[in-house]
């Protein structure tokens, strides 16, 4: 039973480090698109057109990074190990 416990720790710290990855990894694009869009493309609040483009970008991002379709799997991998658990069949 020990043993079981060490390769669950072990696994579900692995999924907790690859979740964070993703997460940072989003983060770190969309701070470098606000960057973009402050210092290189220069759009000021009041730019209605360049803003909307700007947070059509940002949105985009997620979809293309794949990054809560990723966090999702590991979350339903990490539920999955637990029911496995639950019912007596952790290999």
């Amino acid at each position: 039973m020990n043993n079981i416990r060490k390769i669950m720790e072990s696994t579900f710290e692995q999924r907790k480090i690859k979740i964070q990855f993703n997460l940072d990894s989003g983060e770190l694009d969309r701070d470098w698109q606000d960057f973009q869009n402050k210092v290189i493309r220069r759009i000021k609040d009041s730019d209605i057109v360049g803003n909307a483009a700007a947070q059509f970008r940002e949105l985009s991002s997620y979809i293309q990074s794949q990054e809560l379709q990723s966090v999702s799997d590991e979350i339903k991998a990490i539920s999955d190990d637990i029911a496995r658990v639950n019912a007596g069949a952790w290999t």
